[in-house]
């Protein structure tokens, strides 16, 4: 059997499986419930897996199949649906592949059930592969097949009307198809493990046309689900375009449209499971940024994380900002999009190398909205001031003992405290932020007005305020280490040192024009 460069192509996304725990552990579930199926003979089956685009649906198919690949009698199948879509039908092309990596046969026999079904499938697919044949050698192959084993019918329908036969051929191809399928995979028998189960992995299928994807999916439904074949598939997918080719289909226009189309996608899988668990971007990010020699992580991510918390369910008081960097951030959720983002600015920014984290976070925000990050830039003079007081408050910041290799921050004559400086400086962004805003909404200018009203709507949205400050974290080569905080438990003067307005109109220029 040739070797499958598809699968070694998805193999390839396991450079670093371990910084996404939430999908190895969903692999492992997925995996564990499609051997129990297998053992117990109960295929086929279809697993959907929802996600949004760039949520890890390629590396959760990675983890997938190295859970599934040693399993016994067990073959896994790579398919990624853009790759043929555009170029050739996609449900023939997936049925070829099944065969030609699922099935112990030679080449011979694995072309000749291909053609089969090929052929049973009906007009729309055989007459396609036919043209396209004729065009490259001459010979149309299916129009030839067919010739050769309906002469006799051919020359009858000269003399006479349709006979019944031939109606009943037409009208049961698909029939045909499936039998042509059992006879090549073999049957199941509910209670026992098949002698050789196919599991087919199924990518960017919504990188398809919408109309397109969902076709694909009812047919898969219709060929595979009828019989008791030894396959499962798993149909790994962002549900919202394909959700709106099904409204769009069945005229769904109502307010629960949505929840509709929804309902009737699930119909065509068995179960399914969702990529939508928030997933935290700590271990990634630390990765992407320890081969970053000439840039560093901001200062407070790295205080705050040498710092050992007291263990008190309080988001407020008791938040990294590591922990703030999650997928359930929208800016955040796309890990293709931060991680092709980081590397163009890795390559390309030449100057202002030690606000690389300002670069990036500028990046995801210019690839996921636009418009927000025109908006940051209109209003980037306001922003420098926020964060260059926040940190001035920062700074008067006391650092109290509370018990071994562990302080807590506080804020005196206020009873602002905080078990990490990123929860006190977020404290601070937000005052800061409110108060700017007080301010320019009083103007009578126009311009000003139209800032207020953008400043508004990011203070509306605590998603986008937590992806703004953190962005608006400053790397501080100076910096009090967390060794001198601990050491001398007292204000962060330090910090003030390194608070030079220099840096703050540096900031602003890069937020203005990177």
């Amino acid at each position: 059997m040739e070797k499958d460069h598809d699968y070694d192509w998805l193999l390839s996304h396991l450079q670093l499986p371990e910084l996404l725990q939430p999908r190895l552990d969903l692999a492992g579930k997925v995996g564990d419930f499609l051997k129990a199926k297998i053992q117990s003979g109960s295929l086929p089956y279809t697993v959907g897996v929802f996600g949004g685009w760039g949520s890890g649906k390629t590396t959760f198919l990675a983890l997938l199949a190295t859970k599934l690949e040693t399993e016994q009698n067990c073959r896994v199948v790579y398919f990624n649906s853009w790759k043929y879509a555009g170029f050739m039908e996609i449900v023939p092309s997936l049925i070829y592949k099944m065969m030609q990596y699922g099935v112990i046969a030679t080449d011979e026999n694995r072309n000749k059930a291909a053609m089969r079904v090929l052929l049973s499938l009906g007009k729309e697919y055989s007459d396609k592969f036919g043209e396209w044949a004729e065009k490259r050698v001459g010979v149309n192959p299916v129009k030839l097949f067919k010739d050769a084993h309906h002469l006799v019918d051919v020359v009858g329908e000269a003399k006479a009307a349709v006979r019944p036969e031939l109606v009943q051929a037409y009208y049961t191809q698909v029939d045909k198809a499936q039998d042509a399928l059992n006879e090549v995979f073999g049957t199941v028998v509910r209670g026992s493990a098949p002698k050789n189960t196919v599991i087919v992995l199924i990518d960017e299928l919504d990188r398809c046309d919408p109309d397109e994807a969902f076709e694909v999916i009812k047919q898969m439904r219709v060929l595979f689900a009828m019989r008791s074949l030894p396959v499962a598939f798993v149909v790994c997918a962002n549900p919202e375009p394909i959700g709106l080719a099904i409204k769009h289909r069945y005229g769904l226009d109502s307010d629960t449209s949505d929840y509709e189309a929804r309902r009737i996608l699930e119909k065509f899988v068995d179960s399914y499971e969702e990529l939508s668990e928030p997933v935290g971007l700590e271990r990634l990010v630390r990765a992407m940024w320890q081969n970053t020699k000439d840039a560093s992580l901001p200062w407070m991510l790295n205080v705050d994380r040498k710092n050992k918390k007291l263990d008190i369910d309080d988001v407020v008081r008791n938040t990294t900002g590591f922990e703030a960097m999650t997928t359930a951030v929208p800016f955040y959720s796309n890990l293709r999009v931060l991680q092709k983002s980081f590397q163009y600015v890795h390559d390309r920014v030449q100057t202002n190398r030690h606000f690389l984290w300002t670069n990036w976070h500028l990046e995801i925000v210019a690839q996921i909205d636009p418009k927000f990050r025109h908006d940051l830039r209109l209003i980037a003079s306001y922003i420098q001031e926020i964060v260059y007081q926040s940190y001035i408050q920062l700074s008067n910041v006391k650092a109290e003992d509370s018990s071994n290799n562990n302080v807590r921050f506080f804020l005196v004559p206020n009873d602002k405290i905080g078990q990490t400086l990123f929860a006190l400086f977020r404290s601070f962004f937000w005052e800061q932020a409110r108060s700017k805003y007080h301010i320019i909404a009083s103007s009578t200018e126009p311009q000003i007005k139209d800032h207020a009203s953008i400043l508004r709507g990011i203070l509306a949205n605590p998603l986008r305020m937590d992806f703004l400050i953190l962005l608006c974290m400053w790397p501080f080569t100076s910096g009090p280490s967390f060794k001198d905080i601990a050491k001398n438990r007292s204000e962060l003067y330090t910090l003030r040192n390194s608070l030079k307005q220099e840096m703050s109109d540096e900031f602003g220029w890069v937020l203005a024009n990177a």
